[in-house]
C-alpha cells in the first residue's frame, strides 16, 4: 500500500481570500455580522507510517529530465522546504461551496420527503471525488474542471460539537491512484456525476422539462427520483440548468433556470436541446498538486461549519 494523504477540508458559507498556497486569510461570514477562519489540510503518510512532509509530495512539477525540469522541481522543492520545514500539515484554505448548494439548501423543504429513504440534501451530499483540472473554483461550478478515473467514495458522516461550534463532518478514503497531479476535489450528492438519459428534450417552460420518451423514475412521498439532481441544457449558450424538485417519468419540475457561466437568471432551454442530469456539487477545491503514484490512498475530512449567533 502506498502513502495515504488525510486532508481536513473546512468548508463554509463565506467569502475568502487565499494566498498562493492556498492559505486562507481574511475569511468573513456571508451576512458580515460574523468572522471565522475556514482551512484545508493535507498530511501525508508513506507506507512506513512517516509522516512526510510538504515538500517531498506537494506543488506543481515540471516534466522531464532536462537540466530545466530538474532545476524547476528542485526550487519547488526548497521553496515548500523553507515554508514548512518544521511542519508535516500543509494548509490549502477553505472549500468553496456553490450556488447549486444555495439553491438545493434554500428548497429542502419543497421536496417529497421519501418516507423509503432520505433525500435531503447534507445527507446525500456525502460524495467525494477528485480530478486533474487547474481552473479556480468558482460559486458557479455545477462539476469538476476534469475529473480523474478515481472512483468517489461515499464518506462517513459524523457531528462535531464543542462550545456552540457545530460542524458536519464526512470522512472518506480515495483508492487506486497512479502517477497523477491531483489539483482539486468536490463534495457531490451521488458518485456519477452526470447522466444522458432523455436527451433530448421535446418541451420546455419556465418551470418545467419534459425529456424524449419516458425513462425517468417519478418521484413521489417514497421515491427519490430525479430530485437532488439539476438538468442541464448542454445546448443552450451560455449552458443553462434548473434544480429538481420533482418529475414524472417524462418531466421535471425546477424552480427557473439560470445560467451556467454566472448563476444569474437564464432563458427557458430550447424544445430539441440537448441535456444531461447532474449531480449536486455541493463545495469545490482547487490546489497545488498532490502528486501521486501508484498505490497512494487520499483521505478527506471534510467539515461544514454552522456558525450560530449570526
Amino acid at each position: 500500500m502506498g502513502k495515504i494523504f488525510r486532508l481536513p477540508l473546512f468548508g463554509t458559507a463565506i467569502a475568502v481570500t487565499q494566498d498562493r498556497h492556498g492559505s486562507a486569510v481574511n475569511a468573513k461570514a456571508m451576512n458580515g455580522k460574523g468572522q471565522f477562519e475556514s482551512e484545508l489540510f493535507v498530511k501525508v503518510i508513506d507506507k512506513d507510517g512517516r509522516e512526510r512532509a510538504p515538500h517531498e509530495y506537494f506543488g506543481n512539477r515540471k516534466t522531464g529530465s532536462n537540466l530545466f525540469a530538474r532545476s524547476y522541481n528542485s526550487l519547488v522543492k526548497a521553496w515548500y522546504l523553507a515554508l514548512y520545514r518544521s511542519k508535516k500539515q500543509f494548509s490549502l484554505g477553505s472549500g468553496l461551496t456553490t450556488n447549486v448548494a444555495a439553491l438545493a439548501t434554500a428548497n429542502d423543504w419543497n421536496l417529497a420527503s421519501p418516507s423509503a429513504a432520505a433525500i435531503n440534501l447534507l445527507k446525500l451530499a456525502n460524495y467525494h471525488t477528485t480530478g486533474t483540472g487547474s481552473t479556480a473554483a468558482a460559486a458557479t461550478d455545477i462539476m469538476l474542471t476534469t475529473a480523474d478515473a478515481v472512483a468517489s467514495v461515499a464518506g462517513t458522516q459524523s457531528l462535531v460539537s464543542a462550545a456552540n461550534v457545530q460542524k458536519l463532518q464526512t470522512v472518506a478514503t480515495l483508492t487506486g491512484y497512479g502517477t497523477e497531479a491531483v489539483t482539486e476535489w468536490g463534495l457531490s450528492t451521488g458518485s456519477t456525476f452526470s447522466v444522458t438519459t432523455g436527451t433530448p428534450l421535446t418541451n420546455a417552460t419556465s418551470t418545467t422539462a419534459t425529456v424524449t420518451a419516458t425513462p425517468l423514475t417519478a418521484s413521489s412521498t417514497t421515491v427519490q427520483g430525479m430530485q437532488q439532481h439539476i438538468i442541464v441544457d448542454t445546448t443552450a449558450s451560455p449552458n443553462v440548468w434548473g434544480l429538481v424538485t420533482s418529475n414524472t417519468t417524462s418531466a421535471a419540475t425546477v424552480p427557473a433556470w439560470y445560467k451556467k457561466t454566472d448563476g444569474t437568471a437564464g432563458t427557458t432551454p430550447g424544445n430539441t436541446d440537448a441535456i444531461a442530469w447532474y449531480q449536486i456539487l455541493y463545495d469545490h477545491k482547487v490546489f497545488s498538486a498532490i502528486n501521486t503514484v501508484t498505490g497512494d490512498t487520499i483521505q478527506f475530512t471534510y467539515q461544514l461549519t454552522i456558525a450560530s449567533g449570526n
